[in-house]
């Protein structure tokens, strides 16, 4: 381009190509691309750019890294060309051979290109692919058609489709001669989903494909139906020929048809993809195990566990726990559901059993000293036989007629150990929000189903919140560890963690959920408790309905909370019978925004049929909130109470049938009792679901719709169903494929409950991988595949690997002779369920038999690995696939026959033509036709789909029987004719027949000649073997089976040992075998027990043994004594005094026990009829519970006298047998009782001890003018002033100081350092002058005076009364007198009291010490219990020291505000303890 004028003109060029001709490039394309074997390829390499130069190129033959790819060495050589170009020469031809063998294949081919690319300019294309022209045709699904192709896509009611199959692989693939294909249609069975036969037209259609032609097409029809929103559906296309044409690839479905619904995928719901290969022994709430427990209510509740069974036949079962009382074994029937009851009573910490139902101590949950009281409240379901199955479902129920209310119920959950998936738990509590619900605490705890070591569980969560002293502190990962043991049944609160808490676990636990009524039952908090599953149970998709739970007015939340952190989003949408009342998309759903409304939280429309659809897991809990008037106490409220709660099951882990209870309400008038049931369109039938074998509601349109993205779509259906009470149901769907949910509820005029009847328990919520085959067997020349699947949590990318393993089986395929070492990683993106991988065989020229081997997961990937895990792939042999079943038949003479059976290891086309012979051998022992058997032929077809056939030959008995002749053999060979695979055409094989007439004697190894075996319970197993007098050359099966003894004292099976039956062979090698057997090691102390093992054993003699297994207990002595040994109650109680007597142990037998009181006439001994009745009585202690109790009344009078006493004594009956060494023996039980127990009665008018806030120091003196018993005395008394206040972290607080010489004063105990009063008793009685022979004469009370003055004030509280209480034997002269220092302590407030032992000291000095002559008191002799003077001065203490609730000042002017303001007042009171102020509303204080 140019351009001129006046001045500077210009030029430049248009444009120029940037090819690089300045530098020399190479190239290379094909000449001849396919030859066959005997023939070659060429190509072409091209030089370009500056050739000016002569150069030098190397170009080589390379493996391609397709499925057909052709073998170095096998298929062709590796060859490398050099080429040598000339000055401006441009190209050169290269020719390549191949190795021609004799075995048919198909096409193959490899790669050709540049060696030491790397250093030379490389031109496009830059490889070639050459091609082997196979030796026989390749028949495919596929085609050059538009719309054919091995996957076909159509739409449902489809009626045209057209498929078709190609012949490819030889130069020519077309065949000379006309040819009839039939096209089948078929079920896919390895599909996702696959169609059902109503979905398409199996009708199969011929079609000819003319000579030359190398494709044929037929059609086929997809029928529309009326079931909206199904997934993709699939079947397969078999195309079989009556000519050999070619392979077939693969050999069956060679066209795979995948049918969309006509609606689309809109509101589907898609479940069966997540659940392909995920463990099916998690797939219920049934299991053999469980552990949970129960809040602490604070009413009277019973506590009801309901144990049901869907097992055919009875199953056995064991509770227990660290509660006393809960201890069982039961049976449940098959389909019938076992109630065990249990009673509470708050604040009642005595376990015992009351007739028939056992009284239970605080259950977990104290909000402030959950570690003082018994933690060890988790109970244990589990099952006798580890391999039965039961259901779990729990109930607490008030008992208070009062309160119309059924507490709450929930669902146990088995625990479970699934792979290698963590055990994490996480929860999220919906609270109502507002300062008058704070009665309602959000609660949870775990419980520990067998012991956990420190550091096994541990808790994650987003803020700071202390969980008690259980963890430990943060990590450096956020993370607290326990740090304590948990033992089992320990059950640690965690009521203070934030809802929206992680909770990680070494291995199952149970987690337990719910609110708590902190001050006690009100009309504004309700008990409500759960147990979660673990979080890798959680789904994705949801339907909730409206069911009604309570019989007014209620609101209806959903509360959500992600599996994941990050990630989730779903949507919620809500329609009722004519609109949408809720279409919310959530995204990055996180758990801080767990309560957040609208995001977590949601209010619904109580008539609204919600689904909720989530890519990552997600739990859901609906919660129904009263909004009416509700009967407290015989007066009407109204209320917004703490929501009631229900857990609710993704679709996912609906199950196909449910037992469930339904017989828990006592008090309520009006009661609706039912099930809510929800189902998916597929399984939707009205008449299916079941319950009790009559449709639930076989009218579909009184079912609801439940919608998924628009009000005309539909992804399920639901409706509510009233239920009879007060018996078993089943529920159940008649198609065995088809799951349902089910919400069982109940409602009245007080609290409702509501709980899942059931649910899966599989891990959906993490990613699993399982492998299934494709095309599970081919030829060497062939290949097979497998398809690997993810389930569950699919929802991020993902990669594996898979690779090729030897089988443990007979015929293994090698590795490296048959087969490469093949290793395939599989890349999922995001949402892909399934990858497909293909592996490939060496072909050598041996002839083998079929061949096997696996492709499974390569190890420490980190990832869970599903069923099946692994899946075998056979290289078809091209050898004989028909043999006998045996190498060696045995017949006892006696029988009369033998059978003989031939067996294929694969089908065949046609028939195959069997000629079976028995004929003599030659060998020493060899049986002779006419004599012992009959020699002949026998001819059989075996048809081509069958895999077995059996010919039956005559055995001839000697008629001679006193004469036993050795083994005897004879042999039989059959001829097979017929198409056998792989050209062959016949085939044989021979085997033995084995005559026996001696029998081998059999007998128990281990004691011959009693055939009794002694074990000890602690083994935890028995060995049991037999031997037998001589080799047998046939194998037999031997027969062991434990049962139940019916002689001598019995052992019980599922109790003492495990009833099974285990058969062992017994080969011709063998002189010897065994079977083990488990014995069930408790903690109960047992007489010796015995049961049976039978020992059967055909063709022996004899051929039943009988063998007595005696299992010897081991356990630590039981002891059986008085629970305490002094019982204290008070004068004025409303119930009988109780006392018991337990066992250290428990025992196996019932105990008879004579318990009677016993009077007494010394000072201080309560008189019988009078003070109390007298009784004689005989109670039952029950086999395997630890206590029994006896009553006996108090008289009350009105009468102010000190503490009183008497005795009651027990006899255990039948002593002598319980002694007897066969029976439990001196070694494992003890009677002590030969101190009877003291009862106290205490007047509470005398003492008033009962409500003092205080803060005492005990001086206590040990002179060395006071002998040891005396002594003894003086700690006695220290003792009972401690018994009589009532020591406790929040009531009276104590110190102990020793009274003595200069060296030995000193604090024992300080102030406040020990709460419990029986240890603090103990330390008392723990001070010892043994170890001071020099104590002297004088005592520094000066000096321990000021050690008990600092103790108040350093550690002394505000507001509590300050004691001082000196016990010596008197002041000493030679010692400056504590005057001044005591008028010191008295202007400090302090309160001095001081006894007096063995002295007759001057009353007058002690009166100024104290301060009141009333506050000393002389003894010479004190007895607890027995001293009147004592207990009167004890009683002055606590009056002295009591002051009564005064008021300090009132409200004063009257004050008028209006509605809205606040109002306050000045008021103040007085008194020990401190007491509360409350207003009340009439204005009253």
């Amino acid at each position: 381009m140019f351009g001129w004028g006046y001045k500077k003109s210009y030029a430049y060029p248009a444009g120029f190509g940037m090819k690089p001709i300045g530098v020399t490039f190479y190239s290379i394309e094909p000449l001849i691309s396919s030859a066959p074997e005997s023939g070659l390829v060429s190509v072409t390499v091209y030089r370009s750019g500056d050739v000016s130069e002569a150069s030098s190129i190397q170009v080589g033959t390379f493996m391609s890294s397709k499925y057909n790819a052709a073998a170095i060495g096998e298929d062709f050589e590796n060859e490398t060309k050099t080429i040598q170009f000339a000055a401006n020469e441009f190209l050169a031809t290269v020719n390549f051979t191949f190795i021609d063998d004799s075995f048919p294949e198909q096409d193959e081919v490899l790669d050709v290109k540049f060696v030491n690319d790397h250093k030379i300019n490389i031109g496009t294309p830059q490889e070639v692919e050459l091609t082997i022209l196979g030796d026989s045709r390749l028949i495919t699904g596929g085609g050059s058609s538009p719309e054919t192709g091995p996957n076909v896509v159509v739409q449902e009611g489809d009626n045209q489709v057209k498929v078709c199959i190609t012949l490819s692989g030889l130069a020519d693939s077309s065949y000379p001669e006309p040819i009839e294909f039939l096209f089948t249609p078929t079920e896919k069975s390895g599909a996702l989903n696959p169609a059902q036969e109503e979905d398409y037209d199996n009708t199969t259609t011929a079609a000819i494909m003319p000579s030359g032609d190398t494709e044929v097409c037929a059609h086929i029809s997809t029928v529309e139906d009326r079931i909206f929103n199904e997934p993709n559906e699939q079947f397969c296309i078999n195309v079989t020929s009556n000519v050999s044409v070619g392979i077939f690839h693969p050999a069956e479905c060679q066209i795979t048809v995948t049918i969309i619904d006509k609606i689309g995928t809109r509101g589907s719901i898609d479940i069966n993809r997540r659940l392909k290969g995920v463990p099916k022994s998690s797939s219920t709430t049934e299991g053999n195990k469980f552990c949970f427990s129960f809040f602490e209510p604070h009413i009277s509740t019973l506590f009801l566990i309901k144990v049901g069974s869907l097992e055919s036949f009875p199953v056995q079962y064991h509770i227990s726990s660290g509660v006393n009382g809960i201890y069982k074994t039961g049976t449940v029937q098959p389909g019938s559901i076992n109630t065990e009851w249990y009673r509470y009573i708050p604040g009642n910490s005595e376990s015992r059993l009351e007739d028939f139902q056992p009284l239970i101590a605080n259950m977990t949950i104290d909000f402030f000293n959950s570690r003082d009281i018994n933690d060890f409240t988790g109970i244990e379901i589990k099952t006798i036989n580890s391999s039965h199955t039961i259901s779990v479902t729990c109930f607490s129920m008030s008992i208070d007629n009062s309160i119309d209310t059924t507490v709450d119920s929930f669902v146990a959950v088995p625990a479970l150990n699934v792979g290698s998936i963590t055990q994490q738990y996480n929860y999220s509590i919906f609270n109502e929000y507002g300062n008058y619900y704070t009665d309602s605490q959000t609660v949870a705890a775990i419980v520990a189903c067998d012991t956990i070591e420190a550091g096994g569980v541990s808790l994650t969560y987003s803020n700071t919140s202390v969980p008690g002293d259980y963890f430990g502190t943060y990590d450096q990962h956020g993370v607290r560890s326990s740090q304590i043991k948990f033992k089992k049944y320990y059950t640690p609160s965690v009521s203070s963690l934030p809802p929206g808490t992680d909770v990680y676990a070494i291995q199952p636990i149970g987690f337990m959920i719910g609110h708590a009524c902190v001050s006690g039952y009100t009309p504004y908090c309700e008990y409500l408790i759960e147990q979660v599953p673990p979080s890798y149970t959680w789904g994705y998709n949801f339907l909730v309905g409206p069911f009604t739970i309570r019989y007014f007015r209620y609101r209806s939340i959903l509360k959500l909370f992600p599996g994941k952190e990050i990630g989730t989003n779903f949507k919620i949408f809500c329609a009722d019978s004519v609109s949408v009342t809720v279409n919310i998309l959530v995204q990055n759903f996180t758990k801080k925004d767990h309560m957040v409304p609208n995001k977590g939280v949601f209010d619904i429309y109580p008539q609204s049929y919600c689904t909720v659809q989530s890519n990552k897991p997600l739990a859901v809990m609906q919660y129904f909130e009263s909004h009416d008037w509700y009967r407290y106490y015989d007066t009407y409220h109204y209320r917004t109470a703490a929501p009631d709660m229900v857990w609710i099951p993704p679709v996912s882990q609906y199950l196909n049938r449910y037992l469930v209870p339904n017989d828990i309400r006592y008090y309520d008038k009006f009661i609706t009792s039912g099930v809510f049931v929800t189902v998916l369109p597929h399984c939707f039938d009205a008449s299916a679901i079941l319950i009790d074998s009559i449709p639930l509601e076989s009218n579909a349109s009184k079912w609801s719709i439940f919608h998924c993205d628009n009000i005309t779509d539909s992804c399920g259906y639901g409706i509510s169903v009233n239920i009879q009470q007060g018996r078993t149901h089943l529920l159940k769907h008649t198609d065995p494929s088809c799951s349902f949910g089910a919400i069982m509820f109940c409602s009245g005029d007080g609290k409702g409950y509501a709980y899942p009847a059931g649910f899966g328990m599989r891990p959906i919520g993490v990613t699993f991988y399982s492998i299934e085959p494709l095309i599970s067997s081919a030829p060497e020349s062939s290949l097979v595949s497998a398809t690997v699947y993810r389930s569950g949590d699919v929802s991020e990318a993902s990669s594996i690997q898979v690779g090729t393993f030897m089988s443990s089986k007979s015929n293994p395929a090698m590795i490296g002779e048959d087969l490469e070492n093949q290793t395939k990683t599989i890349k999922f993106a995001a949402n892909e369920f399934s990858a497909t991988v293909d592996f490939s065989f060496f072909i050598d020229s041996i002839p083998e038999l079929d061949e096997v081997f696996l492709v499974g997961f390569l190890k420490d990937q980190n990832i869970n690995i599903g069923t099946p895990p692994e899946v075998e792939l056979t290289i078809l042999g091209d050898s004989n696939i028909i043999k006998f079943t045996a190498d060696n038949y045995c017949v006892h003479e006696g029988n009369g026959s033998v059978y003989v059976c031939v067996e294929k290891s694969r089908d065949t086309v046609d028939s195959v033509n069997l000629e079976i012979t028995a004929m003599e051998g030659s060998t020493q022992f060899a049986a002779e036709d006419i004599f012992d058997f009959v020699a002949e032929t026998k001819t059989l077809t075996l048809p081509g789909s069958s895999t077995q056939v059996c010919a039956q030959f005559q055995i001839i008995q000697d008629p001679f029987n006193d004469f036993k002749e050795p083994i005897e053999t004879f042999y039989v060979n059959f001829i097979a004719t017929g198409h056998l695979g792989g050209g062959q055409m016949k085939a044989t094989d021979k085997s033995i027949v084995t005559i026996f007439e001696l029998q081998p004697e059999i007998f128990a190894d281990s004691v011959p000649s009693t055939n009794n075996v002694f074990t000890p319970e602690s083994q935890e197993n028995v060995t049991i073997c037999v031997k037998r007098t001589f080799n047998f050359s046939c194998t037999r099966n031997i027969t062991f089976e434990a049962i139940n003894s019916a002689i001598g004292i019995t052992a019980i099976s599922g109790t003492d040992f495990v009833a099974e039956t285990i058969e062992v062979p017994f080969t011709s090698d063998d002189l010897r075998v065994c079977a083990t057997f488990m014995i069930i090691n408790d903690d109960i102390v047992e007489k010796n027990e015995s049961f049976i093992i039978t020992v059967t054993a055909p063709d022996h003699i004899p051929t039943m043994l009988t063998i007595k297994i005696t299992i010897t207990d081991e356990d630590d002595v039981s002891v059986i004594k008085f629970s305490n040994d002094a019982y204290t109650f008070p004068e004025n109680i409303d119930m009988d005094v109780q006392v018991c007597v337990e066992t250290t142990k428990v025992l196996s037998d019932d105990i008879n026990i004579n318990f009677r009181t016993i009077s007494s006439d010394v000072d201080g001994a309560a008189t019988a009829d009078l003070d109390y009745i007298s009784k004689f009585e005989t109670k039952t202690l029950k086999k395997g519970l630890r206590a029994v109790c006896y009553n006996i009344e108090i008289k009350p009078d009105v009468t102010r006298e000190p503490t009183e006493f008497f005795h009651v004594e027990f006899e255990v009956l039948n002593l002598v047998k319980l002694m007897d060494n066969n029976y439990y023996g001196l070694s494992r039980l003890n009677v002590s009782n030969s101190e009877p127990a003291v009862v106290y009665i205490m007047d509470t008018s005398v003492t008033g001890c009962e409500s003092v806030y205080a803060d005492l120091v005990l001086l206590i003196s040990e002179s060395s003018r006071m002998q040891e018993n005396q002594f003894t005395m003086v700690k006695d008394l220290a003792a009972e002033i401690l018994n009589q206040l009532p020591i406790g972290r929040n009531m009276t607080h104590a110190g102990i100081v020793r009274l003595s010489n200069s060296n030995r004063t000193q604090v024992i105990s300080p102030l406040g350092d020990v709460t419990d009063l029986k240890l603090l008793k103990q330390i008392v009685r723990n001070i010892s002058i043994d170890d001071e022979d020099n104590r002297g004469l004088a005592t520094h009370l000066n000096y321990s005076m000021i050690l008990a003055m600092d103790e108040i004030k350093k550690r002394g509280r505000l507001n509590s009364r300050k004691i001082i209480v000196i016990i010596t034997d008197g002041l000493h002269l030679h010692e400056a007198l504590p005057y001044d220092i005591a008028k010191i302590t008295r202007a400090l407030s302090y309160d001095i009291f001081a006894v007096l032992f063995f002295t007759n000291s001057s009353l007058s000095n002690w009166e100024e010490l104290t301060g009141y002559k009333e506050r000393v008191l002389f003894l010479n002799t004190f007895n607890s219990g027995q001293s009147k003077r004592a207990n009167l001065f004890i009683n002055q203490i606590c009056k002295s020291i009591s002051v009564g609730p005064q008021l300090l000042n009132t409200i004063g002017e009257k004050k008028i505000k209006n509605v809205g303001e606040t109002v306050s007042f000045n008021c103040t009171a007085d008194g020990v303890p401190v007491p509360n102020i409350v207003w009340r509303k009439d204005g009253s204080i």
